[in-house]
């Protein structure tokens, strides 16, 4: 399954770096956002001599910018996933205490007909 979804994820993150053709509007919007290979891109770019610049063009991107943007999307993700990781331990959690609760609640009634 993990390998059908690679190209939905890699896919994105190349048309929306600016590498096949240069972006403008939403979609650049969306790439400067969301697409850390956006701002990886654009910081080795920035790193190139000009005589080696031709296509797309180039922008105003440096590279400690881009290197910035990378690391706060890094930073962003890694807090998403804390933040996931949180809210699934926090869910089994209540599912358990729950579960004793009623369990708890069933052998009372029990012992209290019996």
């Amino acid at each position: 399954m993990a390998v059908t979804l690679v190209p939905l994820v890699l896919i994105p993150q190349i048309v929306l770096a600016g590498l096949i053709a240069p972006l403008e509007g939403f979609t650049k919007l969306l790439g400067q956002t969301a697409v850390t290979s956006y701002w990886a891109f654009h910081g080795l770019r920035a790193m190139l001599p000009e005589e080696l610049l031709e296509f797309p063009p180039a922008n105003d991107h440096t590279a400690w910018g881009s290197l910035l943007m990378v690391v706060l999307h890094g930073l962003g993700f890694a807090i998403a996933a804390v933040l996931v990781l949180w809210l699934q331990n926090s869910r089994e959690n209540l599912y358990e205490r729950a579960l004793s609760k009623l369990e708890q609640g069933k052998s009372h009634l029990l012992r209290s007909r019996g």
